[in-house]
């Protein structure tokens, strides 16, 4: 008996539903969340830096960059606009100058706390998840964001070996 659930069916790579889904889906992220960052000054590339500085803590500005994949050229202003604001510290590593760290300030976590109690005090309770759906979704898109560095890393092999 074979099961029929792991059979592999061959798939293009290059599928226009999921570049179609990923597509409205960052679409309709970025309209959704709009309106909840930025009367805080907040832009929509500034959250995620801050996100990834209250999940990791305190980073070396270029492991920051490579988290989001945001180059070195971009992230260091970036980090120097948000520590205008008062959102993030930088300070020079003692050991070695040219190593930078920033971390995430207590105002900057307040205002995502903020955001955060605004975004669940505003969602109706008609598009609210339950635990089973929260858990499919984040199933869903673990696997999905698996299959997309695996395929990014075979075509990177690819190019690599042939090019």
């Amino acid at each position: 008996m074979s099961d029929s659930g792991n059979k592999m069916f061959p798939q293009p790579y290059f599928n226009d539903n999921i570049i179609h889904y990923l597509n409205d889906i960052n679409v309709l992220i970025k309209k959704l969340f709009h309106s909840f960052y930025t009367p805080y000054g907040l832009t929509f590339v500034q959250v995620p830096v801050l996100m990834a500085l209250r999940r990791n803590g305190k980073m070396r500005v270029s492991d920051l960059g490579e988290s989001l994949e945001i180059g070195s050229s971009n992230i260091t202003p970036l980090c120097k606009r948000l520590e205008k604001s008062n959102l993030v510290t930088r300070t020079r590593s003692d050991e070695d100058q040219r190593v930078v760290f920033v971390e995430i300030t207590d105002y900057a976590l307040d205002i995502l706390d903020k955001i955060e109690e605004d975004f669940n005090a505003r969602m109706p309770d008609s598009v609210r998840l339950n635990n089973n759906e929260s858990v499919a979704i984040e199933n869903g898109l673990e696997q999905l964001h698996l299959y997309l560095v695996n395929l990014y890393n075979k075509t990177l092999d690819d190019r690599i070996r042939f090019n």
